[in-house]
């Protein structure tokens, strides 16, 4: 399965007829609708409503550390809405996010090539949730969004060791 990506910016009129008309031939298949640079405020919330009960999963990359707060409450109300964790940064972030969301719906994200891999990768690997959740952030939740639940199956079952934190 693929997935449908859009960049987000602030002249994006989410409530314009013709955005509303292009997020439904999207989000008609039911593949993941992938929205980019979610930095703004009120614009996680605002596509997280535009595509509640559209059947399409909702992947938000790039939401910045300073809205985490809207990112937790959008985790919690909205069952369809998936967040990555490339910009999250402040302590004890990882932890609030499976707390919201669940650890089914993280996803890790490291900002590459903009940014080093291994700081992002650390917050994962320090953060204070069990090792299946980690295994779960680290990538068998994107296996499974992605339609490759045989692979992430495998994965899981397979118990590779997790890296160390650097």
């Amino acid at each position: 399965a693929a997935g449908i990506a859009m960049r987000v910016n602030s002249s994006l009129p989410f409530l314009s007829l013709s955005f509303q008309k292009t997020l439904a031939a999207v989000t008609a298949p039911g593949l993941p609708v992938i929205a980019a640079d979610v930095r703004e405020a009120g614009v996680a919330t605002q596509l997280a409503e535009a595509t509640a009960g559209s059947g399409s999963p909702l992947v938000l990359l790039g939401a910045y550390y300073n809205n985490l707060g809207e990112l937790l409450e959008v985790l919690a109300a909205h069952q369809h809405v998936y967040v990555d964790t490339s910009w999250q940064v402040s302590p004890g972030c990882i932890e609030l996010m499976v707390e919201s969301g669940g650890s089914s719906r993280i996803l890790f994200g490291s900002g590459a090539p903009i940014r080093p891999v291994q700081p992002a990768l650390n917050m994962v690997l320090d953060a204070d949730v069990d090792e299946p959740t980690k295994r779960n952030i680290l990538g068998l939740n994107a296996l499974r969004l992605f339609g490759r639940g045989a692979e992430a199956d495998a994965a899981e079952a397979s118990l590779a060791p997790l890296p160390d934190v650097k």
